[in-house]
């Protein structure tokens, strides 16, 4: 049995880091309390065996068992004076049941099940509610290309846009002083390909979640 802490706001610790002033606990479990009595050995009084699949390869399931929501309310400096606002921290324990696939015994009950993936990478799934006997399919959907190239459009799209509307070209020439005028014939070409490049990466790269997709089978009661 192994439980992993995941916290799901990486703002929080700027927050934290900055001068944290007044700490609001709002915690609440919201797990179901079946979910500590999940068995990967019978007998389980009013269980239901469920199979636990997944297309992934060496992907290991697991239940969220706790979750807690906590505010954190702070004031801190800034080079525009005094800031002030809160945020909110939500944790969750999960605890590693086995590795797909295997089979468990589950308690009626709604469960929050996770996939883990051999290069650490670990996604809960939507709520599912267990009152019956059967095959419970989980499949892991990375979206790690898309934040790639969402980072990628956003950092390349910025620079292409500076380099543009630096770019100069000799302009008109004076006949009184014999000085010419410097001309940026690209800045505002510069600064639309800058601005749709960050518009469209930013929000790419924070958007695109992993995320795994369940699919359960009923099944028969087993003799």
């Amino acid at each position: 049995m192994s439980c992993a802490k995941v916290c799901r706001s990486s703002v929080a610790l700027a927050v934290i880091l900055a001068g944290v002033s007044v700490f609001v606990p709002g915690g609440k479990s919201f797990a179901d309390e079946g979910a500590r009595e999940i068995s990967v050995r019978r007998p389980v009084s009013n269980g239901f065996d469920l199979k636990l699949t997944s297309p992934n390869f060496g992907a290991s399931v697991g239940v969220e068992t706790s979750y807690s929501k906590q505010t954190v309310s702070g004031d801190w400096f800034s080079p525009r004076g005094p800031m002030y606002g809160s945020v909110d921290i939500e944790t969750s324990t999960v605890r590693r049941l086995c590795t797909a696939p295997c089979e468990v015994v589950v308690p009626r009950g709604v469960y929050w099940f996770s996939l883990s993936l051999p290069d650490g990478s670990q996604q809960l799934a939507e709520p599912i509610l267990i009152e019956n006997h059967g095959t419970l399919a989980l499949e892991y959907h990375s979206r790690l290309v898309y934040r790639v190239a969402g980072g990628i459009l956003a950092v390349a799209g910025a620079v292409a846009g500076v380099l543009l509307s630096i770019q100069t070209e000799p302009g008109a020439c004076s006949e009184t002083t014999g000085r010419c005028h410097t001309e940026r014939p690209y800045q505002t070409l510069g600064l639309v390909v800058g601005l749709s490049s960050v518009a469209i990466g930013v929000p790419t790269y924070y958007l695109a979640k992993d995320s795994v997709e369940t699919r359960f089978v009923r099944r028969p009661r087993p003799d």
